[in-house]
């Protein structure tokens, strides 16, 4: 090796000037060090960056500085083994060219940084023993070595329970790696392409109604678009075969893209877990929420949005058979619910064998029924379902020694004729299943325009008398909702329809939360101010105030009679006698119906008692509706926010994580704190970021006693270092309920192999254990 001085002494101005730049470049410092001496010497230094030793001094001294100020406390020992004498003679008398070592270093900004150092052994001319130590800025290096280090873990977490699992390079079309028990499983040899592998597996594998979407999903086109809008993982799931139980089960499929850093090529890792269990557990929540507990056909809420779906899919004409059962009423109060509810179920049985495949049906509510049909040739095929189901209903069916005739009455309507839409649609059938009825029942009518008048006659035979009963008309009052909705404009029918039937003067629906008027209906328009109603009677704490305090219904027959100053109250505003029902919401009075009559004085009868609790009764589930709205987009405004900024800051094998397993956190070893813990936030009861964990959930038994022994011994493994550690544990959820999970922990490391965090998912097992 050529003498380092001498070296020197043989360049030019420029040269030296040059070969300064290129180590500017490389290094922020450069030492010489004399052993022989005991000193050290600083050649080259940046200023106001690098905290550095002074300029010259004894080594012992610039160790020991360098130890207690620049160097990090987790690196000392390293530091201090690295610079010894003994290892730097040792390891440059093996012919090494020079060591090196990479810790971190304080800079100006007070923060550590990535170094590395270099030593090499230097000759001089006086036989000296002296090395030159290069410093090198590595900290940007450091920081993508670390991420790649965590993404990789991150991958090894994902595939550790994957069933397959191979690469692909996306470009070429070609395998880069993949086990060869799966080519010979798909009878495919070295040389086969991305394409021929994930048509064998279709092929071989799959559902046959999921290859389709199995083969565009994974297709190098729609990866490569994916890829183009910035979608790296990709996952779906669809059934595939299991030949040791030669039946079908439930898999997810994920792709993950990435760009090769060295060809630039897109290439894609591809792995399929077993979701069966997690799958059934699902399609069973949905088929509960779907499904009427009752009959089993579908619920109201799922057949509106299945048939809403189909009217927006298809062009061609669709039918839509509303069923009603016939004297429903009188069977469940003659021979009680119970007996009810069996009838309900024969009622669908048959439906079911006569409908078959040939339609969808769905349990709109207490005895009604609809029926949609999508394909069909002509109108005489749905005609001829509808009669026979109509004919189809038994003669006679006995209880106990009772026996009575059971029949229905159905209407049709054909969409697009009838109806674009659930609501336009379903008016029309239930105008022609009215009609059905009301020509004597147990027969079907169809659908035309000139029913609307007999429509216009069905909601207002309250008004012209058809029913004078009061327990008639006040069992006909909840079909006003069900007609219109919980809304405040169904208020003002609700009003109008008793106002009229009563022959009341004026009836007012006051809101106490807000001091204002819900609803007002007034006989030729003379509307009555409320506004300042409730502040009056605020004078009388011993009286009429105690509607409000109390919930009290009150009664004033002659408002003559009361206090002068509420008499007078009352006459101004042209009252003469009132009936006022509190209205309930959220279990406290917040409302009230205000019956009126202007003209005279009046009795009130027990009837218009009874019609004014059953109005406060409707009044009060609309005012729970509307509430439960505003709370509902409130909601989901903030769950949208809240997914918003997941979806910034989440990494996307994090997320990938999330999809695949009930639960997921971060555990940070060093803050320990549990972090990144929405999922299980939601339904249980922890925050989401979790301070001095794991102490905190145990000492606020979150984590169930008989259990917390078994959590901490877990969480000492992971400070320890173990790659996995597992624990069966009980979490309280926001119910106050304590539930079975299974916890396992995945240890990340840093480069120096030490824990700094830990990847926890947890699987609900409840029911299993």
């Amino acid at each position: 090796m050529k003498k380092i001085v001498t070296y020197f002494e043989n360049f030019t101005p420029r040269m030296l000037e040059q070969y300064n730049k290129a180590v500017q470049k490389f290094y922020h410092e450069l030492f010489e060090i004399n052993v022989t001496d005991g000193t050290y010497k600083i050649l080259y230094h940046i200023q106001n960056k690098y905290l550095t030793l002074i300029k010259n001094g004894s080594i012992d001294e610039g160790i020991k500085n360098a130890t207690s100020k620049i160097i990090h406390p987790d690196d000392k020992e390293r530091f201090l083994r690295f610079v010894s004498l003994t290892n730097v003679r040792e390891n440059l008398s093996n012919r090494k060219p020079f060591i090196s070592i990479e810790l971190r270093q304080l800079w100006y900004d007070e923060k550590y940084h990535w170094v590395s150092l270099l030593i090499f052994p230097m000759e001089m001319e006086d036989e000296k023993e002296a090395y030159i130590c290069f410093v090198t800025d590595i900290d940007e290096k450091m920081k993508v070595q670390t991420q790649y280090l965590q993404e990789k873990q991150y991958q090894d977490v994902i595939i550790s329970d994957a069933i397959l699992c191979a690469e692909f390079d996306l470009t070429n079309n070609t395998i880069k790696e993949i086990a060869p028990r799966i080519l010979k499983t798909l009878s495919l040899s070295k040389s086969a392409s991305f394409s021929d592998v994930i048509e064998a597996v279709a092929n071989e594998l799959v559902y046959p109604s999921d290859r389709e979407m199995f083969l565009k999903n994974l297709s190098i086109n729609y990866l490569a678009l994916a890829s183009n809008e910035n979608n790296y993982i990709l996952s779906f799931d669809y059934r595939s075969f299991h030949a040791a139980s030669n039946d079908y089960f439930w898999a997810a499929s994920f792709a993950n893209l990435i760009y090769d850093c060295n060809t630039g090529h897109l290439c894609c890792r591809w792995y399929v877990k077993d979701i069966n269990s997690k799958k059934q557990y699902e399609l069973g929540l949905r088929e509960r929420a779907e499904r009427d507990q009752l009959t089993g056909v579908y619920n109201r809420v799922t057949f509106e949005m299945l048939l809403e779906d189909r009217l927006k899919k298809i062009k061609s004409e669709m039918a839509l058979i509303v069923l009603d059962i016939d004297d429903f009423k009188w069977i469940n109060d003659s021979f009680g619910h119970v007996y009810g509810d069996n009838v309900l179920k024969k009622i669908t049985a048959l439906l079911k064998s006569i409908i078959g495949n040939f339609g969808v049906i769905g349990r709109l509510g207490g005895d009604e029924f609809a029926i949609f049909i999508s394909y069909f040739t002509t109108r005489e095929e749905v005609l001829k379902k509808v009669d026979q189901i109509c004919k189809a209903m038994p003669d006679t069916i006995n209880f106990g020694k009772a026996e009575f005739s059971l029949s229905c009455s159905l209407g049709v309507a054909f969409a697009p004729d009838d109806g674009s839409s659930f609501t336009e649609i379903y008016r029309s059938g239930d105008e022609a299943q009215y009609q059905a009825k009301k020509n004597g029942k147990n027969q079907w009518k169809i659908y035309d325009k000139s029913m609307i008048s007999e429509l216009k006659k069905k909601k207002n035979h309250r008004i012209e008398g058809f029913y004078k009963e009061t327990d008639e008309f006040n069992s006909l009052l909840p079909n006003i909702l069900f007609e219109n909705g919980l809304s405040i404009d169904t208020l003002n029918i609700l009003l109008d329809c008793v106002a009229r039937h009563y022959e009341i003067d004026n009836i007012t629906i006051v809101n106490f939360r807000e001091f204002r008027i819900l609803a007002q209906w007034s006989a030729k328009n003379k509307l009555i101010e409320y506004l300042d109603y409730f502040t009056f009677l605020g004078k009388y704490k011993e009286g009429a105030i105690r509607i409000v305090e109390k919930g009290e219904t009150w009664i004033c027959n002659d408002v003559s009679l009361l206090p002068l100053d509420l008499g007078e109250f009352y006459l101004n505003k042209g009252i003469q006698a009132e009936l006022s029902m509190p209205i309930y919401c959220e279990k406290k009075v917040s409302a009230a119906v205000i019956f009126s009559f202007t003209r005279e004085k009046h009795i009130w009868t027990y009837e218009e008692i009874e019609t004014a609790k059953r109005v406060a009764k409707l009044t009060s589930s609309i005012l729970e509706n509307i509430i439960l709205l505003k709370d509902s987009l409130a909601t989901t405004a903030k769950l949208k926010k809240a997914l918003d900024e997941l979806k910034v800051s989440e990494e996307r094998f994090r997320i990938a994580l999330d999809k695949t397993h009930t639960y997921i956190w971060e555990f940070d070893l060093n803050k320990h704190e549990f972090k990144n813990a929405q999922k299980i936030a939601e339904q249980y009861d922890v925050d989401l970021i979790v301070k001095d964990a794991p102490y905190s959930l145990i000492k606020e038994e979150i984590i169930h006693p008989d259990t917390a022994k078994d959590y901490l011994v877990a969480h000492q493994k992971i400070y320890n270092g173990e790659k996995t550690v597992t624990c069966l544990v009980k979490i309280r959820n926001i119910q106050g309920r304590y539930l079975w999970h299974h916890i396992t922990y995945t240890n990340i490391f840093d480069q120096f192999g030490q824990p700094i965090k830990a990847i926890g998912i947890s699987e609900e097992i409840n029911t299993q254990e």
